[in-house]
């Protein structure tokens, strides 16, 4: 996977966690205990899946542009 591959990934893995966290909402207004739990482990296992493309990404950019000519 490309580094723009990653980063694209990156962005709609931040649209998915704003859809499940819009759907756990609508879950604890309506007291759904079921909906509430399946809702928290796929935003949990966002964030992880997240988390990790951002540090395979986040090294090559957290050096100066000088760097990344070498």
């Amino acid at each position: 996977m490309s580094i723009d591959d990653k980063q694209n990934r990156i962005t709609i893995i931040g649209a998915e966690l704003k859809r499940w966290r819009e759907e756990k909402q609508k879950a604890i207004d309506e007291g759904d205990v079921e909906a509430i739990e399946k809702c928290s482990r796929e935003i949990a296992w966002l964030l992880g899946e997240r988390r990790r493309l951002i540090n395979d990404v986040g090294p090559l950019f957290s050096l100066p542009p000088y760097y990344w000519i070498r």
